[in-house]
């Protein structure tokens, strides 16, 4: 296990001392975070690491406060970051969507206008295809090889319980 460690003179190091949340829930500093992101890139992404703060004898007291504020600090990152992705997968999908209706449209219109029909039922086919796997994904928490895998996973684990 790999080890990060960071020396800390006052908590105004670590956390933003503007920052009006209460201590547990304060933003990290940008030169801590920072520090702290380049030690994880240098590790390979699946090699579990380990943050250690070395603090001053006057904050001893405020271990767990600290732990728990990292802690917090990253669990909001991660969760802002997740919703970034998912808003760029819809936009991505919707783009998609659109620019395959124009481009039947000029496939169609450069063909023959007659070729209009079969292009359009080709396309609709594809989008009733990608609705299916839509909601699909939606209601069983995944793609189909994830949800089969997850669901027999747990059809295992409860059919071993006395």
């Amino acid at each position: 296990m790999a080890t990060i460690e960071i020396r800390i003179r006052g908590l105004a190091q670590l956390f933003e001392s503007l920052d009006p949340s209460p201590f547990r829930q304060r933003a990290l500093g940008r030169g801590a975070e920072s520090y702290i992101l380049a030690g994880v890139r240098k590790h390979p992404i699946d090699e579990p690491l380990r943050l250690l703060v070395h603090l001053p004898e006057s904050l001893r007291a405020h271990v767990a406060d600290v732990t728990e504020g990292i802690h917090e600090h990253f669990c909001v990152a991660h969760a802002q970051g997740e919703r970034r992705f998912r808003r760029r997968i819809r936009t991505g999908g919707i783009t998609l969507g659109v620019g395959l209706a124009v481009l039947s449209f000029i496939a169609a219109y450069f063909v023959e206008v007659r070729a209009l029909v079969s292009v359009w039922c080709f396309f609709a086919a594809i989008l009733s295809l990608l609705v299916y796997l839509h909601l699909r994904y939606r209601t069983l928490g995944g793609f189909p090889d994830e949800a089969s895998s997850s669901l027999a996973g747990n059809h295992a684990a409860g059919s071993e319980a006395p």
